[in-house]
Order: C-alpha cells, then sequence, then structure tokens
C-alpha cells in the first residue's frame, strides 16, 4: 500500500494511517520507507514510528570503467524471455528475509521493466561456473543519471 500526502502536517499522516492502524491488529509491524531528512520523518516519529534502517545514495559521474573478474565467474546480460524466471528466482531468493519484499513473477517483472529506462546491457546475472548466482539492476534516472540497484546474490554466496 502506498500512502502519501501532499500535505506535510502531521494530522495528514495521522488521517492516512490511523485507519490503517485500526485494521492490522494482528500484525507486529509496518514498514514505511521514506526520504531522510524530509519533514514526512519527524512526523512519522511524532505518530510512534521509529527508525530501523538506512538507505544511501551516491551520485558521480563515471568516466571510465574496467572489471577484472575470476575465471569462473561470467556476467550475461539480461533478456526478458531467456531469463525471467532466473531473475525473479535471484530477486526473491536474495530478498526473502528482507522486511517489505514480496515475491516478483515473469508477469510483474515484464510488467515494471515496460515501464523503466534500464540502458543496453543494464541488466546483468552474474554466474560462477555456469550457475546463475546473482543480479545487478541499474536504471537511467530522471537526471540521466546511471542508478545501480538492486544488487542481489542467492544465498550461499
Amino acid at each position: 500500500m502506498i500512502l502519501h500526502s501532499k500535505s506535510s502536517m502531521t494530522d495528514a499522516y495521522r488521517s492516512l494511517l490511523t485507519p490503517l492502524l485500526s485494521k492490522i491488529s494482528g500484525i507486529d509491524e509496518v514498514y514505511l520507507f521514506v526520504s531522510l531528512g524530509k519533514p514526512v520523518e519527524s512526523i512519522l516519529k511524532e505518530i510512534g514510528f521509529k527508525v530501523e534502517r538506512y538507505s544511501f545514495v551516491l551520485k558521480r559521474r563515471l568516466i571510465s570503467s574496467s572489471l577484472e573478474t575470476p575465471e569462473e565467474i561470467d556476467f550475461t546480460t539480461f533478456d526478458l524471455e531467456k531469463h525471467g524466471e532466473t531473475f525473479c528466482k535471484i530477486i526473491n531468493s536474495a530478498f526473502a528475509k528482507l522486511a517489505g519484499h514480496f515475491d516478483i513473477d515473469p508477469n510483474w517483472l515484464r510488467s515494471n521493466l515496460s515501464i523503466s529506462t534500464v540502458p543496453d546491457s543494464g541488466i546483468q546475472l552474474l554466474y560462477k561456473e555456469n550457475e546463475p548466482v546473482g543480479l545487478f539492476f541499474s536504471e537511467i534516472n530522471s537526471e540521466r543519471l546511471l542508478e545501480i540497484g538492486p544488487l542481489a546474490l542467492l544465498p550461499g554466496f
């Protein structure tokens, strides 16, 4: 569920969250993802939420890069028809225990990729000895900068 208020007033968020809280009596935790330092962060603290973790974003312009990988490691450019199931398996396994994760399937993936701005070679599958073990995803944001994430590895790798 996405909750959003154009107002940053505490009462606006209370009016969104109070009806929700009355419906979730059997749920121990509710997670919200908000931008650090925005007015909504202090409002949510007032309502009773606490900060559990942060995400950080690094923005820089990359001029050139190279990557040396061990012999048993290969990267393969993602193809939805060939690798859709593999992508979903890796994401679902890697993030299964992460709060807020929901399992995805190829239909969900297809729908979301159709509205994203993934550059050529922007999704790579990581293979170790010909077995898919991870992936990375990148996308061009509205500022024309490359955003990388998620990075995912199967548990055990």
